[in-house]
Parts: structure tokens; sequence; C-alpha cells
């Protein structure tokens, strides 16, 4: 799609998203694929960037618990959010960034049940594959973390999914429709002085949207070929394929106009929105341009 229109585009794996909004900054790329909470963290400390389109609505993010630790306790799907938070107290719950989404959301769910940080032990693990061996393991009794690692650990039979914000475990503006989670970001000077660049790469990202919804499956085979050519140890089995995608689907979203209100409640679930807002962090031109040509 990005061929189609005369765009030869790199795409790097960015090292989380900390790091690619950092090559964004430092001009080693032009756009990064983020949270809200990177953008948001740049521009409150007066950088120039600014979120061009949506591409993950919704709280893509899991807390899985070890399948044992919840039979005991007799936790099920429809359990309340406090009954699942309680069986976290005192517990090791592993996290990929302590300070980062994963470990945001787990303080989240502790302080929605009325409980804090210190009733449990945030054990940070680099990477998804030392996060399901803990778990499998029984280093951890937890683990948060994103989509598809999560699904593995319940495909595979050792996770529980405790806490599944797409599933509608977390208050209603978490949900797929009022949540920007995963979003483009450019830097404000690169918009400005390559416009023709900016609204091409939005187009091409349009066209996708469009294949999703349109053409779930097709959708899917093209992003695990993707995640496939990108080495050893990224290969996901079928079966997990299959949980990853249905479980996120719903979040993708229909356009890459940004919308102020999904972003705005992404900034407050972060507890960046006294630093920042959604109309700062915002710039809509390129998209709609974009839409209208």
């Amino acid at each position: 799609m990005l061929r189609r229109r005369g765009l030869k585009v790199e795409i790097t794996e960015g090292g989380g998203g900390s790091n690619a909004a950092a090559n964004v900054v430092g001009g080693s790329a032009d756009i990064a694929q983020v949270s809200t909470l990177n953008v948001a963290e740049l521009n409150a400390g007066g950088q120039s960037v600014s979120v061009i389109a949506p591409t993950q609505n919704g709280l893509a993010m899991n807390v899985i618990a070890k399948k044992s630790l919840t039979e005991e306790a007799g936790i099920r799907a429809e359990s309340s959010l406090q009954q699942k938070a309680r069986i976290l107290k005192g517990r090791n719950v592993g996290v990929t960034d302590v300070g980062g989404s994963s470990g945001d959301l787990v303080r989240f769910v502790l302080s929605e049940a009325g409980f804090s940080e210190e009733n449990v032990n945030l054990v940070q693990i680099p990477s998804n594959a030392g996060l399901l061996s803990a778990l499998k393991e029984g280093k951890v009794d937890a683990i948060a973390s994103l989509s598809p690692t999560t699904d593995k650990a319940v495909v595979e039979g050792f996770g529980f999914p405790l806490v599944v914000p797409m599933r509608g475990d977390l208050p209603t503006k978490f949900g797929a429709e009022d949540f920007a989670y995963v979003v483009m970001m450019s830097n404000d000077k690169w918009v400005e002085t390559d416009p023709d660049k900016a609204v091409k790469f939005l187009r091409a990202h349009q066209r996708a949207l469009d294949l999703a919804e349109k053409n779930p499956p097709k959708a899917k085979a093209a992003f695990y070929q993707y995640v496939s050519s990108l080495g050893a140890g990224n290969e996901v089995g079928k079966r997990v394929q299959d949980a990853a995608f249905q479980a996120n689907v719903d979040g993708i979203p229909s356009e890459i106009v940004p919308k102020r209100k999904p972003v705005q409640d992404s900034l407050e679930f972060f507890g960046i929105a006294d630093k920042t807002s959604a109309k700062d962090i915002i710039n809509l031109k390129p998209a709609k341009k974009a839409m209208a040509g």
C-alpha cells in the first residue's frame, strides 16, 4: 500500500514506545507507532510532536494470572474487578516496564478496587518471552502485557485472563470506542516540511484500516506474515493468532482522523491530563487532507 503511493519505507523495530518516540524526536525516524502516553510525555516536555492518526483503540493490554491461582480463589471472567484485584495482594506481578503502560494497568486495577501499588510486588521483566517463562514456571503469580503475549499464556493453558479491558473489565471509557491507546506519532517539523509524504503515508494507513474492516482474514494474514519476517522468536502459532486477532479486531479504528475524546480519556488513564491535553497533542491537518484527496 505504501509502495503504490510511491513511498520507499524502511520499517524498523523501535525497541518499545519510548525508544521509538525518541527516534522521531532525534530525526532518525519520520513516524513511529507508539502509545498516546509517549506522545503526551514528549509534548509536555516541550517537544514538537503530535498524534497524526489512531492505530489501536481500546487498551489492548491484559493482566493474566496463574490458572491455578484463579481456580483456587474461584475467580471467573464475570467476577468483579475488586475480587480479581484481591487475589493479586501480596503477589509478584511481572510487567515489561514498572513505570510504563503495563505497570500503569496494574496500578489502575488496584486503585479501582481500593488497593495501592504497595499491595503487590511489581517485577520488571523487559521481554515478553521472559514474562511468559516466569508465569509458566511460577516465578511470578501474574503478568501484565500486550496481546498476543497474553493470549499465548491462555491458549497454552497456564494463564487465566484476569483483567481484559477489551472484554469490558474496566470502566466503559476504556473500551474499544473510547480509548486511543496506540497511535501514529510524527515530528511537527517533518509534517510541515514534507506534507505530501505525510498525506501519502496516511492514505496507505487508511487503506490498511479499510482492509481490516472489509476483509479481516486477509488483514490478519498480512499482519502475521510481517511479524514472522522479524526473525526467530517472533513466530506466532495459528491458535494464538486467531485468539489475539479476535480479541483486538474491534479496536481497529475505521478512519485515520484522530478524535479528541478517546485521546483525552487515554491521557486521564495514564495520569498526565494535568500536563497536556488532547487538543495540544493532536495534529488533524495531514489526516483531513488525506481523507479529502
